[in-house]
């Protein structure tokens, strides 16, 4: 089977190699038979044979082998190629002649060879295997026949043979990543092993790094727990080889990153335009958002066009939101954000939604001394007066009949859209009493009810749910009253005679005095046998009756004398 380019290459090296040591010995023993050099040619110099120079071509022999074993199942060269570029044989021979035994402290490849009850034996490339105890590879993975890894030269033992360390190698190698973060100022990654108190404990191959808990997140309080064995990026703040004290932060990578990215989003952005964000936190003067790298603020009044009492019932954290650019300022830092302004303010189309005297379902959102503030869409409220709650209550605050979060149908009284004022009532959902009341009574009429109020200057009697009529002081009674309470009581029943009627302030004035007269009145003339008056003859007055009795003392008088 003919042979590879490489395997004749290395055949070639072997064949020099033992050239050399035959020429050797042939220096040697001409030297030692002392002939004349005149006789035989140019003298040459006595030159002896070198231990380490042997060792090094026998090495070189042994890398050539190992070389040819790592190219069998490469493609064999064809048998009518059989001449060897002289240029790859010369660099061939050269890389294996420039060969340099290892030295203490180095790190060099190495091959398992023979696994022992001691330790391993590895081929490093010397004519002897070096030798690894366990203790000095401590790897959860068992190492396998043909293994190959870097190891750390330690030392020589007494025999000559190089003791070896892949712990020490690792320690090494790992220190130099960190080193080199460290002082490049490059992020690098490590895994999280454990939560400790006040951080945690990352590792990178055998080494170990400290995060504080301040250093993890920019946020303040962070659950540590979730970033347990987990890869993240870090940048190298301390680092002390003696005590191999390692500290890094997650926090200064983020700031940096976020600085770059605040001044890519501030250089693109525009004040008016309309952009997406996350919200970031929600406090009591406002909400910040994140709109990549830095945070605008939405005050409280621009989160909605309607009454806002908590801003979490408007957004959340961690939502991605649509938001205006109200204004900007680059050069401080500042962008103020509005959520409503995405919107069109309901105000502007209320004319044409909603009508006066129509009736709407709404929300009470907040109450109020003088009324109820009624949400009847997003950022459209109206308010019902106090006096517009109830036909037959005198309400003295809307808490009495309604509470906040209560849903109500009402009646549209006015409009101001300009002002962004809406009048609304809920008794106006119902009949009106004093209507029918007027179409029941007219002046003149008796009625009755219960004194529901008892002041200084008179009564006021319920005559129906809402409508209550005055009865003044002089009007209780024919003879003079100090006080109400002398000739009445609270939820006493009383009768009076409707005196007027005030249809546009909606009141009514009794009197119980002109009922007593006109009871009087008619008692007299039935006692007298005089027909009472009907519908159609002119009232009598009481003019009549102090007339009457002039004239009938006048009589008496006459016939007296």
């Amino acid at each position: 089977m003919a042979k590879s380019k490489e395997e004749r290459m290395l055949d070639r090296a072997a064949d020099s190699v033992m050239r050399a040591g035959n020429k050797q010995n042939e220096l040697m023993e001409y030297e030692s038979t002392g002939e004349n050099t005149e006789k035989t040619g140019p003298v040459l110099s006595k030159k002896k044979i070198v231990p380490e120079e042997s060792e090094k071509s026998e090495s070189n022999l042994d890398l050539a082998q190992e070389k040819t074993a790592q190219t069998k199942d490469e493609k064999i060269e064809s048998p009518e190629k059989t001449e060897v570029d002289q240029e790859d044989f010369a660099v061939l021979v050269q890389k294996y002649d420039n060969f340099e035994p290892p030295k203490t402290g180095d790190i060099i490849p190495a091959k398992v060879v023979q696994i022992t009850r001691e330790g391993l034996l590895l081929d490093i490339g010397t004519k002897s295997e070096g030798f690894m105890p366990w203790e000095e590879h401590s790897s959860e993975k068992n190492p396998q026949l043909g293994e190959k890894m870097l190891i750390f030269v330690s030392k020589k033992d007494e025999a000559g043979r190089f003791i070896l360390s892949k712990n020490e190698a690792d320690l090494h190698l790992d220190w130099a990543k960190f080193s080199e973060a460290f002082e490049q100022g490059e992020p690098i990654i490590l895994k999280v092993e454990k939560v400790v108190k006040g951080g945690l404990l990352a590792i990178l191959g055998s080494l170990k790094a400290f995060i504080p808990a301040s250093h993890v997140s920019l946020k303040k309080r962070e659950d540590l727990m979730k970033y347990l064995g987990k890869n993240i990026r870090v940048r190298i703040i301390e680092l002390d080889r003696n005590s191999k004290n390692i500290v890094a932060s997650r926090k200064f990578l983020l700031l940096e990153e976020k600085e770059k990215r605040k001044e890519l989003t501030l250089s693109g952005l525009k004040e008016g335009e309309i952009v997406t964000g996350r919200v970031n936190s929600i406090t009591n003067f406002g909400v910040f958002v994140d709109l990549g790298g830095i945070d605008g603020l939405i005050h409280p009044e621009n989160l909605s066009w309607g009454w806002v009492k908590d801003p979490q019932e408007i957004v959340s954290v961690g939502r991605k939101i649509r938001i205006k650019v109200l204004k900007l300022d680059r050069d401080k830092g500042k962008i103020s954000l509005g959520l409503k302004q995405t919107k069109p303010d309901p105000w502007s189309l209320v004319k044409d939604k909603y009508q006066v005297n129509s009736l709407v379902k709404g929300k009470i959102t907040h109450l109020t001394n003088f009324g109820a503030f009624v949400e009847i869409e997003e950022g459209l409220e109206g308010l019902i007066h106090v006096s517009d709650l109830s036909w037959d209550k005198r309400i003295e605050h809307p808490r009495e009949i309604i509470k906040v979060g209560d849903e109500v149908e009402v009646k549209i009284l006015g409009v101001d859209a300009e002002g962004k004022k809406m009048a609304l009532g809920l008794k106006q959902t119902q009949p009106d009493p004093w209507e029918k009341l007027l179409q029941e009574y007219k002046i003149g009429d008796i009625i009755s009810g219960k004194v529901e109020e008892i002041t200084n200057f008179g009564v006021f009697v319920n005559l129906a749910p809402g409508i209550d009529g005055l009865i003044h002081v002089s009007e209780l009674d024919n003879e003079y009253v100090t006080h109400p309470e002398k000739v009445t009581a609270m939820g006493e029943k009383i009768e009076a005679q409707i005196v007027e009627i005030d249809h546009r302030r909606r009141r009514i004035r009794l009197s119980v005095r002109q009922l007593k007269e006109k009871v009087k009145k008619v008692k007299k003339v039935k006692e007298q046998n005089v027909p009472l008056p009907t519908p159609g003859d002119e009232e009598i007055s009481i003019g009549d009756f102090i007339g009457e009795k002039i004239r009938e003392k006048l009589r008496k008088g006459f016939t007296n004398k």
